[in-house]
């Protein structure tokens, strides 16, 4: 999913992801080396450039704060919010208080309900919300919490969350061109 997501995206990606701090490091080695660009695990105070991947790292919540008119990562609390350190509710909601609502999100497969709360309020503050289906996803329960609170949230498969999420987007027109030839 990430390699069509990011093919041409400007647009900076922060991602959450619930594994083992032992599996972080090799797979944002991974993700550099498939995607082509380099994605990092958050530290505090880097500016989210476009083409920029972040990655939460473990033990602390990665957050986005708004530093005059720059974005940048931040890190939080070790207080697990939903049964979870990091969280997606947390850079959710920091990233609609940091960006007035304008962020889009997509939920994906995993157990629990982390990340329903901060979809929930990224799409009351106007932000764009997609949620993994549930015939697409190994383990429909963090999409159904967020369903639960957003009952008209789009359900769609990885390439319907690619194609949404790329709507949203800052596309590189040049890239584009490229490959369109």
């Amino acid at each position: 999913m990430l390699p069509l997501l990011l093919a041409d995206l400007l647009t900076p990606v922060c991602i959450v992801q619930h594994m083992a701090t032992s599996f972080i490091d090799p797979w944002t080695r991974r993700l550099t080396s498939r995607l082509g660009r380099v994605v990092e695990v958050a530290v505090p105070g880097r500016v989210l450039r476009p083409r920029s991947v972040w990655v939460a790292g473990p033990g602390r919540h990665f957050e986005v704060r708004r530093d005059g008119c720059q974005l940048q990562t931040a890190l939080g609390s070790t207080q697990p919010h939903a049964g979870c350190t990091p969280s997606g509710t947390v850079l959710l909601e920091s990233a609609v208080a940091a960006t007035g609502g304008r962020v889009s999100a997509a939920i994906l497969t995993g157990m629990g309900w982390d990340g329903a709360q901060g979809a929930e309020a990224a799409a009351l503050a106007g932000g764009r919300v997609f949620l993994q289906s549930e015939a697409s996803s190994t383990v429909y329960g963090m999409p159904r919490a967020a369903a639960e609170r957003l009952p008209d949230a789009p359900r769609l498969t990885p390439r319907g969350l690619v194609a949404a999420l790329r709507a949203d987007a800052w596309i590189d027109p040049a890239a584009t061109t490229r490959r369109a030839q």
